[in-house]
């Protein structure tokens, strides 16, 4: 699979997942994207069928605004509210990604654990795509020398 192709997937599984749960449109933005200040997020290890870690971080003012579109705009989300919808954004976006990438395999993913601390360092190697939506930053992290080996095949 080709760089490409990686990058039509990973636009693919974010743009459908926020438009289908939070009923938000996702704009593609340049690697030169500020990341997300004082960021949410969250992360993800894929087991099997190869390995690696999905990294997916948002700006608050994002989640909350997602989070309004879901519970309602007068409910304010709690931390587990926004611990548990900062998971299942980030499960919806790498299950449609690797379905795309690896179609007719079935994968396991381990429990996504959510950031406690500033943003982690990104490996040089790394898959980083940038997206706004709300005017405000997204970004995706894919790490791992094994995943990594199937955009790279």
């Amino acid at each position: 699979m080709q760089k490409e192709q990686w990058d039509e997937a990973m636009q693919a599984a974010v743009a459908e997942c926020l438009e289908n749960m939070a009923f938000m449109e996702v704009f593609p933005a340049g690697p030169d994207a500020a990341e997300p200040e004082d960021p949410a997020w969250v992360s993800l290890l894929v087991l099997e069928p190869t390995q690696g870690e999905f990294r997916l971080a948002l700006s608050r003012p994002l989640l909350d605004a997602i989070g309004a579109n879901i519970y309602g705009f007068d409910t304010e989300m709690t931390d587990r509210q926004s611990a548990d919808l900062l998971a299942e954004l980030l499960n919806t976006i790498l299950g449609r990604f690797m379905g795309a990438i690896l179609p007719m395999e079935a994968f396991k993913l381990g429990i996504p654990e959510a950031g406690t601390a500033d943003w982690p360092p990104i490996e040089p190697e790394a898959s980083h795509w940038h997206f706004t939506a709300e005017e405000h930053p997204l970004s995706i992290i894919v790490s791992g020398a094994p995943i990594l080996q199937l955009r790279d095949s």
